[in-house]
């Protein structure tokens, strides 16, 4: 049993993980089987087979000793890690480069397009009371609203003055 095991769930790509005991936050395995058991390498064997083949540097455990593996009997516990994801614009050069001259782009200029002009209608001015009231186009020369029974200022077309349907507007028009 140079194994561990544990339920947290883990991700294929965390092989290698370290897996920390809940106590001490001591190293006691490393994560070897992302989304399948979730098991572990107990370090000590980790440290060990290291050891043997010599590639442990003396300073590398406490106690400065790597002849003997270190046995630890703690609980584990792994850590779940977030995948990290980067993004590699890829380069582009010619073979052989001599030396590196920065090169300057232009910014392309911004195109223009002109705004259509907005339409202008004259809003409808309020018609004067001077006329009298007395039926359609009395003393009227222009447009008249029965509604309001006056006239509408001078300078209205006859188009303008029957476009005021709601007004009830007659063309008397001169």
């Amino acid at each position: 049993a140079d194994e561990v095991g544990y339920t947290l769930d883990t991700e294929r790509g965390s092989s290698g993980s370290p897996v920390l005991s809940a106590k001490d936050n001591a190293v006691v395995a490393l994560h070897n089987c992302g989304g399948c058991l979730n098991g572990g390498v107990k370090i000590n064997k980790v440290i060990k087979d290291l050891t043997a083949a010599n590639l442990v540097p003396k300073d590398a455990l406490a106690g400065g000793s790597t002849s003997a593996p270190i046995t630890t009997s703690v609980t584990p516990v792994t850590t779940s890690v977030a995948p990290v994801t980067t993004s590699v614009t890829p380069a582009t050069s010619k073979s052989p480069m001599t030396s590196i001259k920065p090169v300057t782009t232009k910014a392309p200029k911004p195109a223009t397009t002109k705004a259509p002009k907005p339409a202008t209608t004259k809003a409808p001015v309020a018609p004067t009371t001077s006329a009298p009231v007395g039926g359609d186009c009395t003393e009227c020369k222009g447009c008249y609203t029965k509604l309001l029974g006056a006239c509408f200022p001078n300078g209205f077309t006859e188009a303008q003055c029957v476009s005021f349907t709601v007004f009830q507007t007659t063309w008397c028009g001169n």
